[in-house]
């Protein structure tokens, strides 16, 4: 997030640059608190939340990603102000780690989708990055826990090099289903 003064420095340039018909060029590094009040990392109160209703040993959800306020491409005649707007949801989490999973895909193509959710949840953070805990939001402020987060906040880093996975395979799935009570 921005502040006020920040929004209009950018929103004035990208007027310029649209004015002398060049194209605008906005580049980011690593965020960093500057000045204001710290801030802590939540689980936003439309995020959807555990345990597993069908089958509650499963982690519900399995990971937490960025979703909130994501500058997103947005077609204008849809309310896009200049072909974005900010956004929030799952629609804005699941490109994060989908992109993660390409990644990872690319440095491992040997790994299956197991390896690659496994190395995804033993690698999260549960903890920011200023090592301050995650909340929940809408549940009185308190500490997010597995069922808030899954395994933590993706750590791309981390799951590229996880140090082991747990593997699985067609028949570890219908072994599963089975014990259910599925045939």
């Amino acid at each position: 997030m921005i502040d006020l003064e920040q929004g209009n420095q950018i929103f004035d340039y990208f007027q310029q640059c649209i004015s002398n018909n060049q194209d605008p060029i906005i580049k980011y590094g690593q965020a960093k608190i500057l000045e204001g009040k710290e801030t802590y990392i939540k689980v936003p109160q439309f995020s959807s939340r555990g345990p597993n209703s069908f089958a509650p040993e499963i982690l519900k959800p399995n990971i937490a990603a960025l979703g909130v306020n994501i500058l997103a491409a947005y077609p204008s005649h849809l309310g896009g102000d200049n072909g974005f707007k900010l956004m929030s949801g799952t629609s804005m989490a699941a490109p994060h780690v989908a992109e993660i999973v390409a990644l990872l895909k690319a440095a491992h193509p040997d790994w299956s989708p197991a390896a690659i959710r496994s190395a995804l949840t033993t690698t999260a953070w549960n903890e920011d990055t200023y090592e301050t805990e995650i909340y929940a939001e809408g549940t009185g402020g308190k500490l997010a826990n597995p069922f808030d987060f899954g395994g933590g906040i993706c750590n791309p880093n981390g799951a590229a090099d996880p140090g082991l996975i747990y593997d699985m395979e067609k028949n570890d799935y219908s072994n599963y289903l089975c014990s259910l009570g599925y045939s």
